[in-house]
């Protein structure tokens, strides 16, 4: 114990002598303290930068408590991180920008969380065809850096959404149909392993790790850096388009007709939501975009020609247009998101609706006239965006069987509220809300059966999903690269490899 007190007491401007306590999770964080090349990337629960990255959560249900956080600033770092971990036994948690919802999904509660978050810096050498991305970076801090070179990547939509999550969990991007999923532009992954070594898995090199990687998330290794191919323009054409209550039938039916021809646009994307609050008011709007920049109304014209509609479309960059997603939403507040998949269809839209509604009005009973926001988002998926991955190597994703029969609509429930008490009210509607349009598309035939990692609940099981042979393939990557399966027992964040 008098080691431990004087250590942290030689850096104690950084790390309170209070915080270490003799237990095994501490113990962990006083091994990080006691490595010279670490010491002052460590931080304990009442130093600043602690409370800041604490923050800093897009979600508060998922800000965890650990007992230190460690920072890393390079590829070195995050070796020695690893083999610490290693050595301890240390439970831990991997935070890239913090954006996912729920608790558990990118930290721990004691133990150790190695947030990424200092590892931001984009690299681009213009000609290259390929820009480096660290983990830790979030797609605003991306953009900025790529849009005075007149560039950009297949990334988030979303300033906040860091990019290491994002890609290891597929990746939704602006660019789905035109190129697949963020992660099937993947060049290479820069990855550590549990033990420390650092290795790269791209098409020749890691090939099996490589596949694996894009879509099973942290099931493997502390990833460090992406290579992503480069796209060859900073602007896009978008923004919103704004509905009346009373057009949202013609919604529907222009969106399922949109979604259903997507592949014969695929530089084209909208999106649909449904936004309820405390008030009397439910927002319809479609987020559109034309990921080249170029302006083609034309190919929207079933969602701008609804009477009454609205636009906020226009021309921008895709740092300007990044941040305008986060805008919608309350940042820092208590966020539960529920994903499930199913047929793009104007009755299972219309179904969705019905019982948003009536959901949307329990609990505005249950909670009067304190502040949610509760909002129903759909995004499409669509043979193309499969046929794009399999063309740039494949993911382990399973979608190939799940739109083989045509395209399909993620249906993303997101509850936010600033106080637990409103959580503990309102998110059992929100759950029976989906149980509701599960049973629903059940019995149509119209479930999907099928579930986004980086939108899922908790309690969701996502990568039970990719189907037998990938998760066969996950299995085979975990073995050979994780042997004594540390990303399975004592990473403590994310969702896991199915048993």
């Amino acid at each position: 114990m008098a080691y431990l007190i004087t250590l942290v007491a030689a850096i104690s401007s950084l790390v309170p002598v209070a915080t270490c306590k003799r237990d095994t999770k501490n113990e962990c964080c006083a091994a990080f303290l006691a490595d010279p090349s670490l010491r002052d990337k460590v931080f304990l629960p009442e130093s600043s930068t602690y409370a800041e990255r604490l923050a800093d959560y897009y979600s508060k249900n998922a800000a965890l408590s650990p007992s230190c956080m460690v920072l890393p600033l390079s590829t070195g770092d995050v070796s020695a991180i690893a083999a610490t971990i290693y050595e301890n036994g240390c439970q831990f948690g991997i935070r890239s920008g913090g954006h996912s919802a729920y608790a558990g999904a990118n930290s721990v509660e004691g133990g150790v969380t190695v947030d990424f978050g200092y590892m931001n810096a984009t690299s681009y050498t213009p000609g290259s065809g390929s820009v480096v991305i660290p983990a830790g970076s979030t797609w605003g801090q991306v953009y900025e850096t790529l849009d005075p070179l007149g560039v950009s990547v297949a990334g988030g939509r979303a300033s906040s959404v860091g990019v290491g999550g994002f890609t290891t969990g597929g990746g939704y991007s602006f660019h789905a149909n035109a190129v697949g999923w963020a992660c099937d532009t993947v060049r290479n992954f820069e990855v550590v392993l549990a033990n420390g070594t650092v290795i790269n898995a791209n098409s020749e090199e890691n090939a099996d790790l490589w596949k694996a990687q894009k879509g099973a998330s942290g099931n493997f290794g502390f990833v460090t850096q992406v290579e992503f191919d480069v796209q060859p323009t900073n602007r896009i054409w978008g923004g919103f388009i704004f509905y009346p209550a009373a057009q949202a039938l013609a919604l529907f039916e222009a969106y399922v007709e949109f979604v259903n021809n997507m592949d014969k646009k695929p530089n084209s994307q909208a999106l649909m939501g449904i936004i309820g609050n405390e008030t009397p008011n439910v927002q319809y709007l479609a987020p559109i975009s034309e990921n080249t920049g170029v302006p083609d109304r034309a190919a929207f014209e079933g969602l701008f020609s609804i009477s009454n509609a609205t636009s906020s479309v226009k021309d921008h960059t895709y740092a300007d247009i990044a941040p305008l997603v986060v805008a919608l939403t309350h940042p820092g507040w208590y966020s539960n998101w529920i994903v499930e998949l199913y047929a793009s269809n104007v009755d299972m839209l219309s179904s969705i609706n019905d019982s948003f509604l009536k959901t949307l009005a329990k609990m505005r009973a249950a909670v009067p006239n304190r502040q949610f926001s509760f909002l129903v988002e759909l995004q499409p998926v669509t043979q193309s965006i499969v046929k794009h991955s399999a063309a740039r190597g494949g993911n382990v994703l399973g979608l190939d069987s799940v739109v083989a029969d045509g395209p399909a609509v993620m249906c993303m429930l997101s509850l936010t509220v600033e106080m637990t008490d409103l959580q503990e009210a309102l998110l059992p509607l929100a759950l029976d809300l989906r149980d509701e349009i599960v049973a629903y598309a059940d019995g149509k035939g119209l479930n999907k059966n099928w579930r986004y990692a980086p939108y899922a609940w908790g309690n969701q099981d996502p990568l039970a999903d990719y189907g037998t042979e990938n998760i066969a393939l996950i299995k085979a990557a975990a073995g050979k690269y994780d042997p004594d399966g540390v990303f399975q027992t004592l990473r403590a964040s994310g969702f896991k490899i199915p048993v």
